[in-house]
């Protein structure tokens, strides 16, 4: 799943568009994309004066443990899967289970969206508990190996298969800019790197 494409379709101009052209006929939808809009600018707080610039408070960062967009996230976004879920559940008429998981989010899904939020709430709250004058959001990782394959993925363009060689050269690159600080594997082992190429299966077995 891409990700920022996702981000693109849950996006408030969307939520315009079909405002505009479709009226109350989607309401739901429009709400939906409202609010899935909201949390990835929540949770996706990259810059300081990105809010202000932007003129949206969504991206502004979080100072505050009052702040009302932690409050939004632990009630009001979670409340409205389990809306949907009940809407579900108590819908007139005879649906199978399979027809009722077709019509809202998946569970996985859904626990996952909880998870996410509570999770960013509590550092949120931690860290300005712990003196931090701000937090962004967008910096928060669980997995820094995973992020700095991330990077390398963006900075290889359209090779989806790096060899060895162009792996270390784009780990290389990404410690001078500084956005991954990672030791030198070749530095601190102090032994050469095979690239002898891996041998091929044999496609007719």
């Amino acid at each position: 799943m891409r990700v920022s494409l996702a981000a693109q379709v849950l996006s408030q101009t969307v939520a315009n568009g079909l405002r505009c052209l479709y009226g109350e006929s989607v309401k739901s939808t429009t709400e939906f994309v409202e609010i899935m809009n909201k949390w990835f600018d929540t949770v996706n707080v990259k810059h300081l004066f990105e809010g202000r610039n932007t003129r949206n408070l969504n991206l502004a960062p979080f100072k505050n443990i009052e702040d009302e967009r932690l409050r939004w996230l632990e009630s009001d976004f979670l409340a409205y899967f389990d809306k949907w879920k009940s809407a579900v559940n108590n819908r007139t008429g005879k649906f199978t289970n399979q027809q009722k998981e077709r019509t809202q989010l998946s569970s996985q899904t859904v626990l996952g969206l909880k998870i996410t939020s509570k999770s960013i709430v509590g550092i949120v709250k931690t860290l300005l508990k712990a003196g931090a004058s701000f937090v962004l959001t967008n910096h928060i990782n669980q997995d820094a190996l995973e992020q700095l394959f991330g990077h390398c993925r963006h900075k290889a363009g359209s090779n989806d298969n790096p060899n060895v060689q162009q792996a270390c050269h784009l780990i290389n690159n990404i410690r001078t800019v500084g956005s991954q600080a990672v030791p030198n594997p070749v530095a601190t082992s102090k032994k050469q790197l095979d690239f002898t190429p891996v041998p091929k299966r044999n496609s007719r077995q």
